[in-house]
């Protein structure tokens, strides 16, 4: 990378190289916005993603996969709480959300349901779950396998980027990029491509891995270097936003079970997720878990 495709400056530092030696990561010294170098061509990235890559398979999964099938119960209650009309849900499903919303980034900002750009929509689970709940959707998916198939489900995506789909300006009320900026090639050119389509008044909702976390911090490994070409803090992605013209920025940090993952096997057992769910709890509060969500309006 030449230059910085945060604030185009070209003086980058070296910070540490991936283990087996092929990439490393640099950081801007002006903004921090950290990136993998060297970064891989679109032929050369496609080998390390394989069709079990999770956002591939959420709606395509197997009925009997009940871990997976029980996370897509979870997140259909996030979705109708946090996306839906009104936040009327069962008492089972207060308690769920209750435990397990830290894994899928709560927040407090409250939007009115209209038109709504998900970038980097998988399979279509997102989209599936916000049709339901009465959004007009429309996404962008660059595997053109996943695409297709969440086309062939009646949601209306593009197969491409959100550059490439050359939507109309003041188009979409929300535009939404859930751990899918860290692996686009220009991130500062797609969140202001974020910013043109969206109406005035409209938010933008990012979630991404957290750089600044004690999980990525203690576990070099879960950087999932290539495929995550760039790597932010929460500091760098809300100057960048702010720098947009993004106002009224709202942040939290959250996490998604980095830490045990990353452990030895035996504390990656079923038996001790509650003791991290309280340990990821504690990060959030003081903004260590391992991913954050931040959100801000045109």
């Amino acid at each position: 990378m030449d230059k910085c495709v945060f604030c185009g400056e070209n003086h980058f530092q070296p910070l540490f190289q991936i283990k087996g030696g092929d990439f490393k990561l640099l950081e801007c010294k002006n903004c921090g916005l950290v990136f993998t170098s060297p970064e891989p061509n679109p032929e050369e990235l496609k080998k390390y993603y394989s069709r079990d890559y999770y956002s591939f398979k959420e709606l395509a999964a197997p009925p009997q996969d009940v871990i997976l099938s029980f996370q897509q119960f979870v997140r259909r209650i996030f979705f109708k709480y946090y996306y839906g009309r009104d936040k009327k849900i069962s008492f089972k499903e207060k308690l769920l959300l209750f435990f397990f919303q830290d894994r899928f980034g709560p927040f407090k900002k409250i939007f009115n349901i209209g038109k709504i750009l998900d970038v980097g929509s998988g399979d279509g689970f997102f989209l599936s779950s916000a049709k339901s709940l009465g959004w007009e959707v429309a996404g962008v998916e660059p595997d053109a396998v996943a695409a297709k198939f969440a086309t062939s489900l009646g949601l209306n995506v593009f197969a491409g980027t959100i550059e490439e789909a050359k939507y109309d300006s003041n188009y979409f009320g929300m535009v939404r990029l859930s751990h899918s900026l860290e692996h686009t090639y220009n991130p500062g050119g797609t969140i202001l491509e974020a910013y043109r389509v969206l109406k005035p008044g409209g938010s933008i909702i990012i979630s991404v891995p957290n750089f600044s976390g004690l999980a990525l911090r203690l576990f070099r490994n879960k950087l999932d270097v290539p495929k995550h070409l760039f790597h932010f803090s929460p500091k760098t992605l809300k100057q960048y936003l702010l720098r947009c013209g993004f106002k009224d920025i709202e942040m939290n940090s959250y996490s998604v079970g980095i830490i045990q993952s990353g452990l030895p096997p035996f504390f990656q057992k079923k038996i001790f997720t509650p003791l991290f769910l309280v340990i990821d709890k504690m990060l959030n509060i003081i903004h260590l878990g391992d991913s954050f969500i931040i959100i801000g309006s045109k």
